[in-house]
């Protein structure tokens, strides 16, 4: 017996509908700038690259061409799918160098596959890496090229198709061997209205601004809450720790974040010491608890630290050229994964929060 027009989940039934209108393009592949019809038995799988809530990431060959590949399964909770359809929907419509490329997607009744650019490391294995090894975290420039690269695919996203992140975290940021920075996982991204979010639930708790933890705003907020977490995220790079005390009930930790009348976090005095007045200005501007007081991107595309990481400001652009292939930051990178080991990757560091 078919459920009455008034008891069904109108919704749900238009998810389902926009996932059978994108199972009519599964299976096309703009590879190269060339647009193929691709069999999913072409996917030659090489090996995971990393999994979470979300489903699992995989290196992938498809007709000559190395890519990643992002398989999440399909259920009957409606906020799966719609996680599904966001990630498929965002991930399609975006082309900036500061975002991971999609190539196009594979449906099936029970699962979606995302084939997108393979990058080579997020910066939360990079900080597991360098942990284990006892090698300094990340130095001003990385921190800087980071930054400028985070705000710039931020900013894109919010001018060019309303979208707001919501998810910044390190394991959202990933390096590739040239030293290329670029955002991923749009699952709980949101489509904004008079620049305005409007969903309570979506992010990961501990990177959450404290507007989004506080009852009369969590409702309603706007980008300057990812200017948070990418502040929290840049603070965690540079020092390889959580800018608040970890507890075993995340409440309590949250409690604090959210408590305007407890104090901003800022690297400690002895920490002070290791970066330039302008990058601890910065920062600071990212983690005003009192969202009034921090900066949206346009403001913050105009602060000294970002004009240093910027490659049109000329001449006081701080990234040097060492060959012709590599710069400062790749060369960085690429030193790291020598000095450290894959095997890190896995393995837990203290004062740092367990997120997929």
């Amino acid at each position: 017996m078919k459920p009455s027009p008034s008891r069904r989940d109108t919704e749900k039934d238009a998810l389902e509908f926009e996932f059978l209108e994108g199972c009519k393009k599964s299976g096309t592949l703009n590879i190269d700038g060339v647009k193929q019809c691709v069999d999913h038995n072409e996917i030659q799988i090489l090996g995971v690259l990393g999994s979470g809530s979300c489903g699992v990431v995989e290196s992938a060959m498809v007709r000559q061409k190395l890519m990643a590949v992002k398989t999440m399964y399909k259920n009957d909770n409606k906020e799966n799918l719609k996680r599904i359809l966001r990630d498929v929907r965002i991930m399609s419509l975006c082309n900036s160098p500061f975002i991971v490329t999609s190539y196009g997607y594979f449906m099936f009744d029970s699962s979606v596959k995302i084939c997108m650019q393979i990058m080579s490391a997020c910066c939360e294995k990079l900080l597991r890496r360098i942990y284990h090894s006892k090698l300094d975290f990340f130095p001003e420039f990385v921190a800087g090229h980071i930054v400028y690269s985070a705000i710039s695919a931020l900013d894109y996203l919010k001018e060019k198709h309303s979208i707001i992140h919501r998810d910044i975290k390190p394991s959202n940021i990933l390096f590739d061997d040239a030293g290329n920075v670029k955002l991923c996982d749009f699952g709980i991204s949101g489509f904004m209205t008079n620049f305005m979010a409007h969903s309570k639930s979506a992010g990961c708790p501990p990177y959450m601004a404290p507007e989004r933890l506080t009852i009369e705003t969590n409702s309603k907020y706007d980008v300057r809450s990812d200017v948070w977490s990418l502040g929290i995220t840049t603070y965690q790079l540079v020092t390889g720790v959580y800018p608040f005390p970890l507890n075993d009930l995340e409440f309590t930790t949250l409690t604090i974040i959210a408590n305007l009348n407890l104090p901003s976090p800022s690297l400690k005095e002895e920490t002070k010491r290791n970066f330039s007045p302008v990058f601890i200005e910065f920062l600071d501007l990212c983690l005003r608890k009192n969202v009034h007081e921090r900066p949206e991107y346009k403001k913050l595309m105009k602060n000294d630290f970002f004009l240093d990481y910027d490659p049109a400001s000329g001449d006081r652009y701080k990234i040097k050229q060492l060959n012709e292939t590599e710069n400062q930051v790749a060369v960085w990178f690429n030193d790291i994964k020598k000095r450290t080991r894959a095997e890190d990757e896995l393995k837990p560091m203290p004062n740092t929060p367990c997120v997929n």
